[in-house]
């Protein structure tokens, strides 16, 4: 079973990222990116636990605070527009299934629709 370590990353203007583990006291590390100080941080910790190759490390990001309300409202509007996406699907979904069960055709369907005959013949196998 895999164990799960946080590490705690801070920007360091202007381009790095120093990170560090707050479960391992004295073990931190640097990046320009946040894959490479990730895989610094591995390194780093391979010598101090034995675990550090296996374990899960659980990023934890500390930003100025413009920058972290940018970046949650960027989320949460991708997931606003994720859940938009899927409702979507499901409402054209149902009215492929209507359409084509009131005997339209898929190619009058996709018409009435705004999509492909294709994405019709799609969202009626998908179901």
């Amino acid at each position: 079973m895999s164990s799960e370590r946080t590490i705690v990353f801070t920007w360091e203007p202007p381009s790095h990222w120093i990170v560090h583990a707050p479960s391992v006291p004295g073990c931190h590390t640097f990046g320009s990116s946040i894959p490479q100080a990730t895989t610094r941080m591995r390194d780093a910790l391979s010598l101090w636990v034995g675990d550090a190759h296996t374990t899960t490390l659980v990023p934890e990001f500390r930003l100025p605070p413009a920058i972290r309300t940018s970046v949650r409202t960027a989320e949460h509007v991708r997931r606003r527009a994720e859940e938009a996406q899927a409702e979507a699907q499901r409402a054209l979904s149902a009215s492929a299934q209507a359409l084509t069960h009131a005997r339209f055709s898929r190619r009058d369907a996709a018409a009435l629709l705004g999509i492909s005959h294709q994405r019709v013949q799609q969202l009626l196998t998908d179901c």
